[in-house]
């Protein structure tokens, strides 16, 4: 009996072995690359803008963490639903609709005129988010070949970093040169270019028809990926900090423009991808992960003790690498392990504890950031990654032998 793609492509592979080399930089992946590109682009072009906008509409840190935090919230409620339907439905029309409802979104922030219309449209644009975030991760993952993953997860990441080092300067840029309003447009018409891109990708097709062999809640969400998933949610509430209240902070100490910031941290992310997924592929996860983890602690913990300009961006480099570095191996490690018409759960599950994690952190640093200040927010979040330390060490617990799909 012949096999499939499907089943060569589910065949046992263990980081290490010696295989023949695959084709990665193919026509799909580089328009994929792209779309992912432009999509966070427009959304880093935010990042600046955001904060701001809420504090002109009358937010304080708390609200400032719950306008933040609501985005990812919302999107995590879709994630799950997301990942079954790009198993079993029909993935290009997902793509479509998820794209253009992400990119108007952004225009529609220009008609918030108070706190709670804010808050409602962040919900909104979460659940956009959440099925385009998670769309794009799996068609990744299907196109990435099997020998490559850590390293094509890698490059793939790579486009979200180039975006955060564009994004925060074009939205500072947008905000000067007109509004609020034409920062939001700007951003929109930006993410719009998405769908040119997506438009001329070959979808792979949904391996196996998706979860039909599973029934209830394991149709959404993919088992093997929860340990993976909360080491994630334990990295991203640390960035969740980050994210959400580094334009301020740096408005406070007198650090300059925040893009400065993003556009160091995404160098680092930059410096440590290529070299990070490739040892992945070889050497596996041990030799990345607590090394990653360890940077994004000390990222925050200079950012919570010290506030010198120097200090500030070697917090940057060792954030981004940290950052860098993990994120890429947790994906690579969750789809290894399914077959591949679980990928789209995998995903789903794994980036809903990202949504999980930058959400509870933005509103739970809010709230420390309100009571006390900024650089103690800091120090409370890198507790977040002493406990992902300690939980790949002893509960994870990973075997380079396990088998890989």
């Amino acid at each position: 009996m012949n096999k499939t793609s499907s089943d060569a492509d589910s065949s046992v592979f263990t980081p290490g072995a010696v295989t023949p080399k695959v084709p990665l930089w193919t026509s799909d992946f580089v328009l994929l690359t792209l779309a992912n590109f432009v999509t966070f682009l427009g959304f880093y072009c935010l990042i600046p803008v955001m904060p701001k906008f809420a504090e002109s509409l009358g937010a304080n840190e708390n609200m400032i963490g719950l306008i933040i935090g609501a985005f990812s919230i919302s999107a995590l409620f879709v994630r799950p639903f997301t990942g079954n339907l790009v198993d079993r439905g029909n993935r290009r029309l997902v793509l479509i609709v998820a794209m253009s409802l992400f990119s108007l979104s952004f225009v529609s922030y220009a008609y918030a005129e108070s706190f709670n219309a804010l808050l409602i449209l962040r919900l909104v644009h979460g659940i956009s988010w959440g099925v385009l975030g998670t769309t794009l991760a799996t068609f990744a993952a299907d196109i990435v070949p099997a020998p490559r993953r850590g390293e094509g997860l890698g490059f793939y990441g790579m486009a979200s970093s180039v975006a955060m080092t564009l994004g925060p300067t074009i939205g500072v840029m947008a905000l000067f040169a007109g509004s609020y309003a034409f920062a939001f447009a700007a951003a929109g018409a930006i993410v719009w270019m998405g769908m040119v891109f997506s438009a001329l990708v070959k979808i792979p097709a949904a391996q196996g028809r998706g979860s039909q062999a599973e029934t209830g809640w394991r149709r959404f969400i993919e088992v093997r990926a929860i340990p993976l998933a909360l080491l994630l949610f334990f990295s991203a509430f640390m960035y969740s900090g980050i994210i959400s209240f580094i334009p301020l902070y740096a408005e406070q100490f007198g650090l300059g423009s925040s893009a400065l910031f993003f556009a160091v941290f995404a160098g680092g992310v930059l410096l440590s991808r290529p070299f990070s997924g490739r040892l992945f592929d070889r050497l596996g996860e041990n030799i990345i992960i607590p090394p990653g983890l360890l940077a994004m602690c000390a990222c925050v913990l200079l950012l919570g003790i010290t506030q010198e300009k120097a200090w500030y961006l070697v917090a940057a480099t060792l954030g981004g690498i940290g950052f860098g570095t993990v994120s890429p191996a947790y994906q690579a490690m969750a789809i290894n392990r399914v077959e591949p018409r679980r990928r789209g759960a995998a995903n789903a599950t794994l980036i809903t504890a990202m949504d999980l994690g930058i959400g509870i952190g933005s509103i739970t640093l809010g709230v420390v950031a309100g009571f006390f200040d900024y650089r103690s927010m800091f120090i409370v979040s890198s507790l977040s990654g002493v406990a992902a330390l300690a939980y790949f060490w002893h509960i994870i617990k990973p075997n380079p032998k396990e088998r890989l799909g």
